[in-house]
């Protein structure tokens, strides 16, 4: 019989994470007071990145007309 991470046979209850709310995400991003992490901040959220995406992302990697970001692996 396998066993799964929690040592026992049958696997662990998963939960679902917790979601920010619109106003919840509006009130988090305007209360960073930096405009440069501000910014990160918002296109990583709208764009849907992960945070080492975020990170190594240039302003050439955004096609404002095309409204898309490319992002290397």
């Amino acid at each position: 019989m396998p066993r799964f991470l929690n040592g026992s046979s049958t696997p662990a209850r998963l939960t679902l994470p917790v979601v920010l709310g619109t106003d919840e995400v509006v009130r988090f991003l305007e209360a960073v007071q930096c405009l440069k992490t501000r910014i990160a901040l918002t296109t990583a959220y709208a764009a849907g990145l992960r945070a080492s995406e975020t990170v190594g992302l240039k302003v050439g990697d955004i096609d404002r007309q095309a409204r898309a970001a490319r992002t290397a692996q």
